[in-house]
């Protein structure tokens, strides 16, 4: 028997031997041998908390705000895909989920201009935006969606109606109607972009169009198009009185206790808000990935059930298998990424260097490594000359530790 058959041999033994791990999940699936063994010893975490870490909200003067956040997360895993509209929006622009104003504005359409019907409005309960656009700079074509939350039907229809004075005050514009949708306030500039406000109970639905020439009926169309998507799926999300969301279970499968929490040396658009830190479905966290078409069917194709966000983000496959899979596809890079070498005592991890920074949390680095059924992306922002900053590598080595102390 020769040495690595005798070493492949001893790791599916050992794989295969059925554990019940620390952070409360029984690991289901055909256990495979592949991974490189790691020793916890000779990983250099630096100073990243590398011990998993309850998911749970802190006392304080935040704490309706995190409330509210926590409805508004859920509401993310039903807030509809750009590219289900068109095909032809496949480049991600920036998600936001926010219970405030301070996280509202964004460059997908939400401007400082619609902040004040919503700023100190004791009757907004949260809201989530994304974008998506084709990708092209000549004949550039875009899709913004949100859906905003209210306590009371009357709230959101008077909002709705502000928002649409809003609209029109801010350019010339001539008001149109949306076939089908006669609660929609829409209204039109230079007949290439449209936004249409519309409530649905307690519910705003805002769409914006952009299109690379002025075509009003096209226009028109895809508002239809994506509203009516947007009402179909928002008719499915079941919400959560705010007096029940602290009698419903965080972190009910023990996902966020994978991911890795915020530091100081954290990079911006991680360590400034904590809006997206919580358990989402895949549909949900498909709004933040590089690429959401692929990514969707990588997701079903490795049996992603759910996914926990802090500072890191942690994908449950289905099996070993499945987590590699996922890993090759999260850190493939593009024409103008390059691949970076793998943290100290890591040989299977993969990290890269992103030529354009993320949409959403800024980054220009990553890497995903695995552990069992499970997938996790840490993330860093390069310094002054692009050159990458040893946290990404400590980070990925805490991360690892957390993974691997879950199953004890």
């Amino acid at each position: 028997m020769t040495s690595v058959t005798h070493k492949l041999r001893t790791a599916a033994l050992l794989a295969a031997i059925a554990l019940v791990p620390g952070c409360g999940v029984t690991i289901s699936g055909s256990p495979l041998p592949g991974a490189t063994p790691v020793d916890l010893d000779y990983l250099r975490p630096g100073p990243f908390k590398n011990e998993p870490t309850p998911f749970g909200i802190e006392w304080g003067m935040e704490m309706p705000k995190k409330i509210r956040l926590i409805e508004t997360r859920r509401m993310l895993n039903y807030l509809v895909h750009p590219f289900d509209v068109d095909p032809d929006l496949h480049t991600p622009g920036g998600t936001r989920i926010f219970a405030d104003t301070d996280a509202m504005s964004s460059g997908n359409g939400l401007s400082e201009a619609y902040l004040d019907p919503v700023r100190l409005n004791v009757k907004f309960i949260g809201g989530v935006s994304t974008s998506q656009s084709n990708g092209s700079v000549r004949t550039p074509k875009d899709l913004a969606i949100a859906i905003l939350q209210f306590s009371t039907d009357v709230e959101a229809i008077r909002i709705a109606d502000e928002f649409h004075r809003i609209t029109l005050d801010s350019s010339p514009r001539q008001t149109v109607e949306i076939s089908g949708r006669p609660n929609a306030r829409a209204s039109a500039e230079s007949e290439r972009i449209l936004d249409s406000w519309e409530p649905r109970g307690k519910y705003i639905i805002w769409t914006r169009v952009k299109l690379p020439h002025p075509n009003l009926d096209a226009a028109i169309e895809a508002a239809k198009k994506s509203v009516e998507m947007q009402v179909e799926s928002l008719d499915r999300f079941k919400p959560i009185p705010l007096d029940d969301v602290l009698d419903t279970p965080l972190d009910p499968e023990n996902i966020m206790r994978r991911a890795a929490v915020r530091s100081d040396r954290d990079s911006v658009g991680i360590s400034n808000y904590e809006e997206d830190f919580g358990p989402f479905q895949p549909s949900g966290i498909l709004h933040f990935e590089r690429h959401p078409v692929e990514a969707r069917k990588k997701f079903e194709e490795s049996g992603v059930d759910l996914i926990g966000r802090r500072a890191s983000t942690v994908y449950r496959t289905r099996d070993l298998a499945s987590a590699f899979r996922l890993q090759t596809f999260l850190a493939a890079p593009g024409k103008n990424d390059f691949i970076l070498k793998s943290p100290h005592g890591m040989a299977d991890a993969q990290c890269i260097k992103l030529d354009t920074a993320d949409q959403s949390r800024e980054y220009d680095a990553l890497c995903a490594i695995v552990y069992d059924r499970y997938v996790a992306v840490v993330t860093a922002e390069a310094i002054s000359g692009g050159e990458v900053e040893s946290g990404l590598m400590e980070r990925a080595a805490a991360q690892y530790a957390i993974l691997k102390k879950c199953d004890k």
